[in-house]
């Protein structure tokens, strides 16, 4: 990738200066000067392209691990998720609540009570587009299972809290849970 880069912005109008050098030099009847330019528009990209393929060649060119350049998406990876929007009569207690029992499960620990994410879900955020209106965000983990899913699927539809719930999959499917 930051080879391309080199060759297109740096190279390429290098050779492009080279070249009216040339022309410029030829048209004032400079023979030697037009001869050197030509052949510096010619041997600059020979030695880059021979330098990557001597790189190849030694194993410096890293372009060519994988992993190195793959693309990557902005954002979230994660693909599943619940969007989940509240009736305007869930209090700020009862959101809180609904995370606390449905999204979270509780360790106990010798100093007291440990909230995590529940099993299958990776985070979970709220957004406010309104003042009446707040939504849930809920991906869940690469790594979750069918029962997980359905599991946290399940507790979120039967939540009298809640005013819609959709649900995002395979490739952009949108299912209206609730």
């Amino acid at each position: 990738m930051t080879f391309g880069i080199i060759f297109l912005y740096l190279l390429i109008p290098a050779v492009i200066i080279l070249f009216i050098g040339a022309a410029a030099a030829a048209s004032l009847n400079k023979v030697k000067y037009a001869a050197a330019f030509v052949v510096s528009c010619v041997m600059l990209p020979v030695f880059f392209l021979g330098g990557l393929q001597a790189m190849r060649a030694v194993g410096w060119a890293r372009y060519e691990e994988p992993g190195v350049n793959d693309m990557r998406p902005i954002g979230s990876e994660l693909k599943y998720r619940i969007v989940v929007t509240f009736k305007k009569t869930a209090t700020q207690e009862d959101i809180h609540r609904f995370g606390e029992d449905i999204l979270r499960k509780k360790i106990p620990q010798p100093n007291g009570v440990l909230l995590e994410f529940a099993d299958g879900v990776c985070n979970f955020s709220y957004s406010q587009m309104s003042p009446e209106v707040t939504i849930v965000d809920v991906p869940f983990c690469a790594d979750a299972t069918e029962d997980e899913k359905a599991r946290i699927r399940q507790q979120i539809i039967s939540s009298p809290l809640i005013e819609t719930a959709y649900e995002y999959g395979d490739a952009g499917v949108i299912i209206k849970l609730k």
